[in-house]
């Protein structure tokens, strides 16, 4: 299962609800573990440009709370570009993201994924796709509810894996050049 997590710099969370979410990413992932004998893999998304924006700390600080087997645990620190993570990502059966890119990347390779939202814009994303039911608020997230969502993905993981590959791929196809209409949204929407 590849994994993202965000670091303390997402400075409209209080401390308590990072600490919380850390806390609750540790227990429902030695769950995971230790029910299905899964490797995690951590990635970073964003390793800066300051010190303290690097997720690497964050999954770091996920690490020392977990309570499943070391063996089970295999960090990615390298500082690679976006093609980069997305062939790595690809390669994964599950993923957990808290990074909403981390998210795309996965799902444009119909890799099954929950998201963790700390910004609506997940939300927004997940509810376009018609996948809302794979992401929970980081303001209500708990380790019950984590766990058992992480169970029903990797029990249900072929058919959301279609799922995503249909809807997610009908997404692309509908807008093959986004960054020109935006631009020409922008441009148009200037007149």
């Amino acid at each position: 299962m590849g994994v993202t997590v965000i670091p303390r710099i997402v400075k409209f969370l209080p401390q308590a609800t990072l600490d919380r979410y850390y806390q609750t990413l540790a227990g429902a992932l030695s769950q995971i573990v230790l029910n299905h004998g899964m490797d995690l893999y951590f990635f970073p998304q964003v390793t800066g440009p300051q010190s303290h924006e690097d997720d690497r700390q964050a999954f770091q600080e996920v690490i020392s709370l977990l309570t499943c087997p070391a063996e089970h645990i295999k960090v990615f620190d390298q500082m690679v570009n976006h093609q980069m993570l997305k062939e790595l990502y690809q390669k994964m059966d599950l993923f957990l993201a808290s990074r909403l890119h981390s998210a795309l990347f996965a799902m444009t390779y119909a890799i099954p994924t929950l998201v963790i939202a700390y910004l609506s814009k997940a939300q927004g994303v997940m509810e376009m796709l018609n996948l809302d039911e794979w992401v929970l608020d980081i303001d209500q997230l708990e380790q019950r509810s984590l766990t058992i969502k992480l169970e029903a993905l990797w029990q249900q993981r072929w058919q959301i894996s279609s799922f995503i590959r249909q809807n997610v791929l009908d997404a692309m196809d509908r807008s093959p050049d986004p960054g020109f209409e935006i631009a020409t949204d922008f441009y148009y929407g200037l007149r």
